[in-house]
């Protein structure tokens, strides 16, 4: 790059680490890769990127270029010795006071190793693993578990490498693996969704696990994502109002104080009769075991461990759905789902936008820019007269039989 282009920065536009977007004077782009080397920012273009999408293969194909010309920096490290740091580390993290790590999660992490990251004992040292040795592991992981495990199995090697990368410098040999190597879902592998009626909830809630049964109603007729669900403590509902808000999220082991999004961040959401009625029994229940505080989570199993998404999807979703006849649905489906039944019941979109917690950069969208809801009390009347209408999140007597 010229010094000119260089001192004009105002003109280029970062598109994701490492790769920049810089307009010309005949309306298209160049783009440009700057990795660090040598502690210096190297400016290489991506010759015959047209767009966004292929300037990104490009850096990735380049980055694997790289990769397999530098590796992980020599070491006598042994893979032995640096996965079982990394997995003491982890189990470290289950006694942090606030944001405590699963214990289950890291059983996983342990059990993942020893049936398949230990092939890499046998190569000894850190950096005698290769790239061809990891896609060759790879080729003989596909023939053996599924693509979500492949995926986690990836995700778990990804961080031991990176581990040594930190300590001693150069690339892991993972990022050195062609794209097209890596776990991938293939096109239309995607199971049809068969999603329950407004009317048709109720069954597929009896049909589900006790122990699961109040987080998917929440996340049901409130559209919370799962991790905000999990979240909940009982000082965020409020029975007076009927309302629920949302200020914290639990996600991989982790309790945040925040929702996924700023615009999903201390949303108030209209609480349905059914949602109030299993909460009423749900903190009665919590009151007697001594667990229904206002600091204390909503969502706990028997013994008062928090609930993880993990379980709520496997658990609570996966088998309930295929009782039902509804293959394919998850929890996130389930947040369509309330979408498109508030939706269907004539709900505007700007208030189910505030309701779900939705951020829109769409500057054509001009039913959410130019249409504002009344107040919070009229608009949630609004909404609970709309969804008693198609029988959505009626009380218990209310439902037909």
């Amino acid at each position: 790059m010229s010094e000119s282009s260089q001192s004009d920065r105002r003109s280029q536009v970062k598109v994701e680490p490492e790769l920049w977007e810089r307009p010309l004077k005949s309306r298209r782009f160049s783009y440009y890769w700057t990795p660090t080397i040598d502690g210096k920012t190297v400016w290489v273009l991506l010759k015959g990127a047209r767009n966004r999408t292929q300037a990104k293969e490009m850096k990735r194909r380049k980055e694997c270029e790289r990769a397999r010309r530098e590796m992980v920096a020599p070491s006598e490290r042994l893979f032995a010795n640096l996965a079982r740091d990394w997995l003491d580390a982890q189990q470290a993290k289950t006694l942090h006071r606030e944001h405590p790590l699963q214990q289950s999660t890291v059983d996983l992490y342990e059990d993942d190793y020893k049936r398949d990251l230990v092939y890499f004992e046998r190569f000894g040292r850190v950096d005698k693993i290769t790239t061809s040795e990891i896609e060759t592991w790879l080729a003989d992981l596909k023939t053996r578990v599924g693509h979500s495990t492949q995926k986690r199995l990836v995700g778990l090697l990804r961080r031991i490498l990176a581990r040594h990368v930190r300590e001693h410098g150069g690339i892991s040999p993972l990022d050195g693996v062609d794209p097209d190597a890596l776990p991938k879902r293939k096109k239309g592998s995607r199971k049809r969704v068969s999603i329950p009626k407004p009317d048709g909830i109720y069954g597929f809630l009896a049909a589900a696990d006790a122990r699961y049964r109040l987080a998917l109603t929440i996340i049901a007729f409130t559209g919370l994502r799962v991790s905000e669900a999990l979240g909940l403590r009982w000082c965020d509902i409020d029975f007076d109002e009927n309302t629920i808000t949302v200020r914290h999220q639990f996600y991989r082991g982790v309790f945040k104080d925040s929702a996924k999004t700023p615009a999903g961040d201390d949303r108030v959401i209209p609480m349905l009769p059914f949602v109030r009625e299993e909460l009423v029994i749900a903190q009665a229940v919590a009151e007697d075991a001594g667990r229904g505080g206002e600091g204390d989570r909503v969502l706990l199993d028997e013994d008062g461990v928090p609930l993880t998404g993990d379980q709520i999807l496997k658990h609570g979703v996966y088998k309930t759905a295929t009782a039902t006849g509804h293959d394919g649905l998850t929890t996130h489906t389930l947040r369509h789902w309330f979408v498109s039944t508030l939706t269907w019941a004539g709900v505007p979109r700007n208030v189910i936008k505030d309701i779900v917690g939705h951020e829109t950069n769409d500057a054509d969208d001009v039913t959410t820019i130019y249409t504002h809801a009344y107040s919070r009390e009229e608009t949630f009347a609004m909404v609970l007269e709309r969804c008693a209408a198609i029988n959505f999140g009626n009380a218990r007597e209310e439902i037909p039989a």
